[in-house]
């Protein structure tokens, strides 16, 4: 866990999961600028279901973060399209710091 995500252990993991998934539920993927304001909003995901379970989509941010791999190869990993790696990127990390700010220190 530590190599992929920087993450001591997967009990860390799922405490992640278990502080964002209640916001996480209700989020639309980033789609470019006129997303920006509704991003955030108190209903169900619209459309298709998710091609990726919230566990593995913050786990695709988590090892984007620490190894910095592409969304090609992130992609072909988790069996998606390379769009859906960068639109979950660019959708979850404005959530986690949302989320976890609480718990985020900056000497």
């Amino acid at each position: 866990m530590k190599l992929h995500t920087g993450l001591l252990s997967y009990k860390h993991f799922t405490w992640i999961c278990q502080q964002v998934f209640p916001a996480a539920e209700k989020m639309v993927y980033w789609k470019g600028i006129n997303t920006a304001e509704n991003k955030y909003l108190a209903q169900p995901k619209r459309g298709p279901a998710r091609s990726l379970s919230l566990e593995n989509e913050l786990l695709v941010m988590l090892m984007k973060l620490k190894l910095n791999l592409t969304d090609d190869f992130l992609a072909f990993l988790f069996t998606v399209s390379s769009s859906l790696t960068s639109s979950i990127v660019s959708t979850r990390i404005p959530l986690l710091s949302l989320e976890l700010k609480s718990v985020i220190y900056w000497p």
